[in-house]
């Protein structure tokens, strides 16, 4: 699995360890060098991609599998670099093909507390052939975009 989060064949890859609770699902991790963003602590993106993961998966666990359709983010403080971390996924709510998750990032030791909280809704996919778009085409190419129209340098 190629994952850049929990994917042993990704080379950015944490990677998460995911376990069930109760609640939902936890992941823990240590991110390193190859996640940083200001000297010293994780990249923003790092953390929201761990939250969407652990969301999703929770939803999976849930019976729920979709896409995500909304990611809301709070950045509470920076997550530090080498440093044990403990994340959160939760379904809290469904509506007809809406799923919502929560999920949270914090430190595993009392040390620096509450670090990233964030929000999901994700479509459930429906039951359809082909791949449609948001125009109605059904998966047919636009013939106004040939690869042999394509100009040098676009």
């Amino acid at each position: 699995m190629y994952s850049p989060v929990v994917g042993a064949g990704s080379p950015l890859a944490p990677p998460v360890r995911i376990t069930p609770t109760d609640d939902g699902l936890v992941g823990h991790c240590t991110l390193g060098i190859a996640h940083e963003g200001p000297p010293g602590y994780g990249h923003g993106g790092m953390s929201a991609m761990l939250l969407d993961e652990l969301m999703g998966q929770a939803c999976t666990a849930a019976g729920s599998p979709g896409l995500t359709v909304s990611l809301q983010m709070r950045y509470h403080r920076p997550i530090p670099l080498e440093t044990p971390l403990r994340i959160l996924g939760r379904v809290t709510g469904t509506d007809q093909r809406k799923v919502f998750a929560a999920g949270s990032i914090t430190t595993e030791g009392p040390l620096h507390g509450p670090g990233h909280g964030g929000r999901r809704l994700h479509h459930a996919p429906a039951r359809t052939k082909g791949l449609t778009h948001a125009d109605g085409d059904q998966g047919r190419r636009d013939p106004r975009h040939r690869s042999s129209d394509r100009r040098p340098g676009w």
